[in-house]
């Protein structure tokens, strides 16, 4: 049957005259039209997701892999000296396979293995963005501060299944239906340097809801949000036609690693074609 109209709504004006806010009652018709501005393309992410046009696998490969001022590396994150790629980058992106239990990605990486890469070296003013599970992410944060880099931000991942529910997968104690990118950035009361970095305002929002997507190599896939709020944040780190100062570590495989302005690094043995040549020496 039709829904009754609601009899009375309390709502809060401002009344301009006066300059007060005011409590008053408002008549509300459940049957009455409901008028939706749409705000200009393109839509934001927070109100809704973008179809593209389909495109054929080998055309969406040939358009990654054509990117300009895109450096593609395979190595052994954890036994290379990382300083050979750069000393000025202004973001360091790292997604390391966490050897948490039950973890979705299957990882190996400790906190104490994250705590021997250079990020003082690598961004000695800029920001690390890292990905953490509930089990270690006090842990990272003591790692981190210990290089100077201080805890600014967070970005939340609430992972979803393609009918907009809950992605919930097994915990050790409770269920994983999230991840979280802590935000560092170099300590700029040790580092007036860290100052002089360019930020810029976004209006991109610290929680993102997306589908968990599954890579090549069987992790879940960080949403292209992240990506562009990272970018947006720092205008200074790519101009077209430069080398880019966005790094990324323990990136996926492939093409679809591939962004205009990065240094993508994938975790693995060193190949000709991706060789850095240069190693840590261990004693």
């Amino acid at each position: 049957r039709a829904p009754k109209p609601q009899k009375s709504h309390m709502i809060t004006a401002y009344n301009s005259d006066n300059q007060m806010l005011l409590r008053k009652k408002k008549i509300v018709d459940p049957r009455a039209p409901n008028i939706l501005k749409l705000p200009p393309h393109p839509i934001p992410v927070s109100w809704g997701r973008v179809i593209k046009p389909f495109v054929p696998e080998e055309e969406a490969v040939a358009a990654k892999e054509a990117l300009p001022d895109c450096t593609q590396l395979t190595l052994p994150i954890l036994d290379t000296d990382l300083t050979t790629l750069g000393t000025d980058f202004l973001a360091v992106h790292c997604n390391p396979p966490w050897a948490a239990p039950l973890n979705p990605d299957r990882g190996d990486v400790l906190v104490d293995q994250i705590a021997t890469i250079p990020f003082q070296k690598l961004a000695p003013y800029g920001f690390v963005f890292m990905w953490v599970e509930k089990e270690n992410l006090s842990a990272v944060c003591d790692a981190m501060l210990k290089k100077s880099f201080v805890y600014v931000e967070n970005l939340t991942w609430v992972q979803q299944r393609p009918n907009n529910t809950i992605a919930n997968s097994a915990a050790e104690y409770v269920c994983r239906s999230h991840r979280t990118m802590l935000m560092f950035r170099r300590d700029v009361r040790q580092f007036p340097e860290a100052k002089e970095v360019e930020l810029r305002h976004q209006r991109n929002a610290d929680c993102t809801l997306d589908v968990t997507c599954t890579t090549a190599s069987g992790r879940r896939k960080v949403p292209e949000h992240v990506y562009k709020a990272m970018e947006t944040l720092l205008p200074e780190a790519y101009a077209p036609g430069s080398r880019g100062r966005l790094l990324e570590l323990w990136a996926e495989p492939g093409s679809d690693a591939r962004r205009s302005g990065w240094t993508v690094v994938a975790d693995g043995p060193t190949t000709p074609e991706t060789s850095l040549g240069k190693k840590k020496n261990k004693k």
